[in-house]
């Protein structure tokens, strides 16, 4: 028995070797690429990440493009740094990310939730949520604070039960501002296991970490038994930066529950507009809607300083819109790139930093990216991919290998 075991080990160790021995080589001769700038500024175009995967020989493989080249995925050991400057933490690409790692190392470590940072000239605060014995009887919602002082660089943290058992609520928390001695923390609230959803502002002092109160923004049911309801929160792209106002987009839909339409989402039955102030505590549902959606487009949104921003999109173009939210004035259309003018079909648009960013691809199928200037709709920037290296494959097997199909921007700083 002894000797076939032996025999064993060493048909698994060659089999492991030849796989190793394929994958190492596979990975060796994997194509390179960059983003290769066609038209307007490089420098528009460093910030811009297509990410997607290369179809190989039976497989395929994570990777992503810039303006400097290509990475697939698991190549590089990574430090702390560049972890969380990583392809796996996006958002540590804002430079509001990058200043306060490197402002403040240790009360960054560990802190993952994007939407959950505030900073001003005194402060740093952090949020997260935690469901403990979640499914028991004894299930409860937690908040954890964490207040760093930016003169002292002395960190305070409070953990308070925002919700008592019995509970059947799961807190996400989506954004975090300071109203004078105040934290206001805004949440998602998923009841009763996602049998309704509502958005919740909870007011904690700064000083204490006591919970003050509660704003209830609306209540939404979810999974009825003819009709979904999808819900958007419009607020700043700046992740950490001090903003008053935020807006909630709820949409319901008809859907078919049982036969062979199941889970199909039909016909758009309402849509609703509400806007909230942390400063006031005000939170109504608009008069008008911040917009009108025609057809099939889609849709990217931001804040942005004083205005709120709209980009409706399709292949063949996107139009941008913007209403001042001091005056509520509004302003449709005051800029349209179409595909003719780029050269491409559009594929994603999102909004950054005064820019709205474009993902493309042209009339042979090669993908790239475009940039416009989001306040005049000028085009500041179109680029391609490229294969780059000494083997290269022909332009058609570019086409059917490579798919990129997001979109990650390393946020300009303003100015």
């Amino acid at each position: 028995m002894r000797r076939y075991g032996i025999s064993i080990l060493i048909a698994v160790l060659a089999i492991s070797g030849i796989g190793g021995y394929y994958a190492f080589g596979s990975r060796n001769h994997l194509p390179e690429y960059r983003l290769e700038t066609v038209q307007g500024d490089p420098a528009e175009g460093e910030v811009i990440r297509l990410m997607g995967s290369q179809y190989g020989d039976m497989r395929s493989q994570p990777l992503s493009v810039t303006s400097s080249g290509s990475e697939y995925g698991g190549q590089k050991n990574r430090t702390y740094r560049s972890e969380m400057l990583g392809l796996g933490s996006w958002f540590y690409h804002d430079p509001d990310m990058r200043q306060l790692i490197d402002d403040h190392k240790s009360f960054m470590r560990g802190k993952g939730n994007e939407r959950g940072f505030y900073r001003d000239d005194e402060l740093v605060i952090y949020a997260e949520s935690d469901t403990k014995n979640l499914g028991e009887s004894d299930q409860s919602s937690v908040v954890r604070l964490s207040i760093l002082r930016e003169n002292t660089g002395k960190a305070t943290k409070f953990e308070r039960t925002v919700k008592e058992p019995p509970d059947d609520s799961q807190l996400s928390v989506h954004d975090v501002q300071r109203v004078g001695d105040e934290v206001h923390v805004l949440f998602s609230n998923y009841k009763g296991m996602g049998v309704s959803m509502e958005y919740v502002v909870c007011i904690f002092d700064i000083h204490t970490g006591e919970m003050l109160r509660e704003s209830i923004l609306g209540g939404w049911p979810m999974n009825e038994e003819n009709k979904d309801v999808h819900l958007e929160l419009v607020a700043s792209d700046r992740v950490a930066a001090p903003n008053d106002t935020v807006f909630i987009v709820a949409k319901e839909y008809r859907i078919d529950r049982t036969g062979e339409n199941a889970g199909v989402v039909g016909d758009k039955l309402s849509e609703k507009h509400y806007a909230y102030s942390y400063r006031t505590g005000e939170y109504a549902e608009l008069p008008e809607p911040l917009w009108q959606t025609a057809g099939e487009a889609q849709r990217a949104h931001s804040v942005q300083q004083e205005y709120l921003y709209d980009a409706e999109y399709g292949p063949q173009r996107v139009v941008l819109s913007r209403v001042d939210l001091q005056t509520k004035e509004r302003e449709n259309a005051y800029a349209t790139v179409t595909a003719g003018q780029l050269g491409a079909d559009i594929n994603i648009v999102q909004i950054h930093g005064g820019r709205v960013y474009l993902t493309t691809v042209d009339p042979i199928g090669i993908p790239g990216a475009a940039v416009l200037d989001l306040a005049t709709g000028e085009l500041l920037y179109k680029g391609r991919i490229v294969e780059t290296g000494e083997r290269k494959q022909t332009e058609q097997e570019m086409i059917e290998n490579l798919h990129l199909l997001n979109l990650s921007i390393a946020a300009r700083s303003e100015g």
